[in-house]
């Protein structure tokens, strides 16, 4: 992430791929509930309405059946991949370890120009 401080306020700019914007989107989607269990992600439609390429949606759905959110069925398509109560508290406990391990890291590295910036971004924000 780049970042530039111009007048005061903090400009944040993320520089990603656009596989990984739509990997970001289509994820939000599936852990929204937009995308249903069991339901098929088709390539084109997602290409159409999201205005990328057929390879870019591709791209990202590969990434989502790495994640296990969906599941690829041959000469079919992609689908959301369905999970079990087992399966989602076990998600919930890993995001539990993985949000303190990112907050206990954040406290560690913790600075007062860092907790500044946080502030404003937070007042900018809320």
């Amino acid at each position: 992430m780049k970042s530039e401080k111009r007048g005061g306020a903090l400009l944040l700019v993320e520089r990603k791929s656009l596989a990984d914007q739509a990997t970001d989107i289509l994820r939000q989607g599936i852990l929204e509930g937009r995308f249903h269990p069991g339901e098929r992600l088709v390539e084109t439609w997602l290409a159409e309405h999201m205005q990328l390429s057929r390879g870019t949606i591709r791209a990202a759905l590969r990434e989502l059946t790495h994640e296990g959110l969906v599941r690829v069925i041959p000469y079919t398509g992609w689908e959301v991949e369905e999970l079990s109560v087992k399966d989602a508290e076990e998600l919930c406990v890993v995001r539990g370890a993985l949000e303190a391990l990112a907050a206990r890291l954040a406290a560690e590295n913790m600075t007062s120009e860092k907790a500044e910036r946080l502030e404003e971004t937070r007042t900018m924000t809320g």
